[in-house]
């Protein structure tokens, strides 16, 4: 069986009823409605522009109370957010692509970020800090510097952050678009790890493979409505790849594609460039591009 079918508790930590938000002159979501249990992991899957960010930002609390309609439930309990802090406070965390992060400052900095004193004992902040990173099993030093960092390590810090203050619910929104390889398999290994202590998941990408690799069960959006819902686990048996995503692109774009992966055959001329070696860092030694050919 599949690492990615897990047992979740019936009882849903999260839930999302009748969610509504429009802007001006468009209706971004449209009365979406799903729960997430604790111990697995959905998939929300959509074209750009779907609503999946969007939906996000209402449960992180980026979109506050009055902004929208419907709701969202905690534990069956009605939850309503001012602002991003109060959604962290009651455990939601997002783990964005576009990693939110203070160069020069610390792993273990960023970990107390959110309670640091006027004064503050260093020793017993790395020492307490590293304890936490030591557990998780990271690999990671309290002490070491963000910039220092590959993008891999710099998502290991968010994903720590998050389980520092506590979340139960860990959103992970396109977390595997600029990572190596082997930075996707440590990722994965995470997830199945923070699916077996029971944290909820939502887990947003376009890639086929890591939906079936990783989601318990797919939500699919579009056009700002809820279109499809796709448990992987039906009668006892796990629904196979080939089986499901005929149907899951069908629901994405609104018809069927009959070619999905169409042979490209075509002749390519001269070498016109070529990229050897390629560094780039900014001026605080931050590294974006490392070796790159």
């Amino acid at each position: 069986m599949s690492k990615a079918i897990h047992a979740p508790t019936l009882e849903p930590i999260l839930a999302f009823h009748q969610v509504s938000k429009t802007f001006p002159g468009m209706r971004a979501l449209d009365k979406i409605s799903f729960q997430v249990r604790e111990g697995e992991v959905v998939s929300l899957v959509g074209e750009n522009g779907a609503g999946k960010s969007t939906l996000m930002k209402v449960l992180s609390g980026v979109w506050p109370r009055g902004t929208y309609d419907g709701e969202v439930r905690l534990r069956g309990v009605p939850a309503f957010f001012n602002n991003t802090k109060e959604a962290m406070a009651a455990g939601i965390a997002m783990i964005h692509q576009e990693l939110s992060l203070f160069p020069e400052l610390t792993i273990g900095e960023h970990l107390e970020l959110d309670q640091l004193p006027y004064w503050i004992n260093w020793k017993q902040l790395f020492q307490r800090t590293q304890e936490f990173l030591d557990k998780l099993g990271f690999g990671l030093s309290s002490k070491s510097r963000v910039c220092d960092l590959s993008i891999g390590g710099k998502q290991l810090v968010e994903v720590a952050r998050a389980l520092y203050r506590k979340a139960k619910i860990l959103v992970f929104d396109e977390p595997t678009s600029a990572l190596t390889e082997n930075e996707v398999i440590k990722l994965y290994e995470i997830i199945q790890k923070l699916r077996q202590e029971n944290r909820a998941i939502i887990y947003i990408t376009h890639k086929m493979n890591e939906v079936f690799h990783l989601a318990d069960r797919i939500i699919v959006l579009r056009d700002g409505q809820k279109v499809g819902e796709i448990q992987r686990l039906q009668n006892g048996k796990l629904l196979s790849r080939s089986e499901i995503e005929p149907r899951l692109i069908t629901l994405m774009v609104g018809r069927p594609i009959q070619d999905i992966y169409p042979l490209k055959n075509q002749n390519f001329g001269s070498e016109l460039l070529r990229v050897e070696n390629l560094s780039l860092q900014t001026n605080h030694g931050e590294k974006l591009v490392d070796n790159f050919s």
